[in-house]
């Protein structure tokens, strides 16, 4: 057993005085238990628990053989070179040790963090996983989302048709118990939006003839996107005993009613922080048509307002008009309109189809978020109550009540954009969805949004809501497409056919007529048995 010694003064002279072979030796124990410990230490930290509850405790000890050693090695000093090098192995095997603790609790923290993440994520795939449910269960006529419906409707819809395939459903116009018109000696009867793809059957005796005299402007289309007409057939079967004579409608003027005819898109987002003024383009193949205007609107959120700020608009289609009609909101995504929106109208020549139509927005620099989007349209006499309404304020709602058309039958336009991302979706009543999104997921710099239009709109105020389940700035706004006054030239110009006027339909005899989407003309072929 060595002696306990207690320094006073410098330990190497005592050393030298006392003795240091024993001084040594007693250093050189203190030495090995550190040395010997940090194997413990170092088995510890690898055997930690799975679910890290043990870390705390093994950065103390680690921490604290750490100290020990650092202890051991300074009091070896010129004493004992090989207790020195062992003193600072133990150190730096510790300090290792407690450094590798550290990390794996650093990991722990973010494990945590991630599992937290998971969590919302795991709300977030709820959330979907039940809306996904709906969409396969909800019973038909129940609407999942405003205006949608599940794929029970859908299925119950074709199970519908199914059930009366392959049969052709007509309504029956005679003179015979239950059906539509008279004893007279010639009846006529016009034909009805409901007829369209189905079937009329005229059931007269012989000495009563029947005129079916064709009506301009119960079909007006529009035609789907890319194509440039539509039609829509009517069967007409005579099952009496005498002719029936079919006419096309009566020559005078109709009106027809706002069509879309082809829709376009450019939304993007940035994080430079500092890009330059540039342009975005939209462009679309617009189908041949007549009274074609267009509606465009803007959405920018700035990462900084610009110094110069030039926004404009061009058409590539010869002969086009652009006419900038109003404008709301600074764009600065940290002030309290953080919209810039602009909107814009114009005309575009009659005619036929312009493939490849460029709009070229102008956009100024130093843009985190835009926006851009394209509306043609068809028969549209003119433009009115172009508005927007800015809400600097933070609520979830916003009502847009400008939208007042001087003549029924117009169509409306209606746009609305929330500040932040997660604002989505954004949706506008009254009206059908066009396109419903955001421009990205950062709450700051990007912007949810939804175009709505409402066809056949009377002549009086409607007041439009833009709603978002996320409160914050925003703005509204839009304008209306006034209808056309079209002409109808009335024979061969209103009934095409290929034999001679007028067309007679004998007993027993079956004819096909074609509404085209202009709303104005027909197409007949007489089927002969």
């Amino acid at each position: 057993m060595s002696s306990v010694y207690r320094v006073t003064g410098s330990i190497h002279d005592q050393i030298v005085t006392e003795g240091a072979a024993e001084v040594v030796s007693e250093a050189s124990a203190e030495i090995s238990i550190v040395a010997n410990n940090i194997d413990a230490v170092i088995e510890v930290a690898n055997n930690i628990d799975d679910d890290l509850a043990a870390l705390p405790d093994a950065v103390a000890s680690a921490n604290a053989a750490a100290v020990r050693a650092e202890t051991a090695a300074t009091s070896a000093v010129g004493i004992d070179s090989s207790a020195q090098a062992s003193a600072l192995a133990a150190q730096n095997a510790a300090a290792i040790a407690a450094s590798g603790a550290v990390e794996a609790s650093g990991f722990a923290d973010e494990a945590s963090n991630s599992a937290s993440g998971s969590a919302d994520a795991a709300a977030e795939a709820a959330a979907q996983a039940d809306l996904a449910e709906r969409w396969a269960n909800e019973p038909p006529g129940s609407e999942v989302t405003p205006g949608k419906y599940g794929a029970p409707h859908f299925l119950a819809l074709q199970e519908s048709l199914l059930a009366t395939a392959p049969n052709l459903q007509f309504r029956t116009f005679g003179d015979h118990a239950g059906e539509a018109g008279t004893d007279g000696a010639t009846q006529e009867f016009n034909n009805l939006a409901t007829d369209f793809g189905r079937g009329i059957a005229v059931n007269r005796l012989a000495n009563r003839p029947s005129r079916l005299k064709l009506v301009a402007g119960l079909y007006n289309g529009p035609p789907a996107e890319g194509a440039d007409l539509s039609m829509v057939p009517v069967v007409v079967s005579n099952i009496g005993a005498a002719d029936c004579t079919i006419e096309g409608p009566t020559a005078g003027s109709i009106v027809l009613e706002p069509a879309i005819l082809i829709t376009g898109i450019n939304t993007a987002t940035d994080t430079t922080g500092s890009l330059p003024a540039s342009t975005k383009v939209v462009t679309v193949d617009i189908p041949a048509g007549e009274g074609r205007r267009f509606f465009a609107i803007q959405g920018l959120v700035y990462h900084t307002p610009p110094a110069t700020e030039v926004i404009s608009l061009a058409c590539s289609a010869a002969g086009s008009t652009v006419v900038q009609r109003d404008q709301a909101g600074t764009g600065n995504q940290a002030g309290s309109s953080p919209i810039k929106a602009t909107i814009w109208s114009g005309t575009i020549p009659d005619g036929g189809a312009l493939p490849a139509t460029a709009f070229t927005f102008e956009v100024p620099g130093w843009w985190c978020s835009h926006f851009h989007y394209i509306v043609v349209v068809q028969n549209a006499g003119g433009v009115e109550d172009y508005d927007l309404v800015l809400r600097a304020g933070s609520a979830t709602s916003e009502t847009f009540a400008s939208l007042s058309p001087s003549v029924p039958e117009s169509m409306a336009i209606v746009v609305a954009m929330h500040h932040s991302g997660s604002a989505n979706p954004v949706s506008i009543s009254p009206g059908t969805t066009l396109v419903q999104n955001r421009t990205g997921s950062r709450s700051a710099k990007d912007f949810a949004y939804c175009v709505a239009f409402q066809s056949d709109r009377p002549a009086a105020v409607q007041t439009y809501t833009g709603s978002s389940p996320f409160a914050s700035p925003a703005v509204i706004g839009g304008l209306a497409f006034t209808p056309v006054t079209g002409t109808v030239a009335g024979g061969a110009g209103a009934l095409l056919w290929r034999g001679t006027l007028p067309a007679v339909l004998q007993p027993g005899n079956m004819a096909v007529f074609w509404a085209m989407s202009d709303g104005l003309r027909y197409m007949l072929d007489m089927v002969e048995t």
